[in-house]
């Protein structure tokens, strides 16, 4: 078993998915998560997808056409524009 779990600040995941999974793991075996920038948007994906069953809930950066955005850029993000 695992002691804890850190979700790195990364973008993307080589898998969203099983980015996701881990995050899942973790919550369930209620083991210590720590999610930083990217991982912590991933932990409110997942919780969103699986504890509030909200199926579509998504990151405008991996899925931008999605119908439930809940992760968007935020514009001081986008610089030069």
């Amino acid at each position: 078993m695992f002691q804890a779990l850190w979700s790195v600040p990364t973008r993307p995941y080589k898998s969203m998915q099983g980015a996701l999974n881990g995050i899942r793991f973790v919550r369930e075996h209620k083991v210590p998560f720590l999610g930083t920038c990217g991982g912590f948007q991933h932990m409110i994906i997942e919780f969103a997808r699986n504890v509030f069953e909200f199926s579509e809930a998504d990151h405008a950066e991996e899925n931008p056409t999605s119908s439930f955005l809940i992760i968007v850029v935020r514009s001081s993000h986008l610089f030069g524009e």
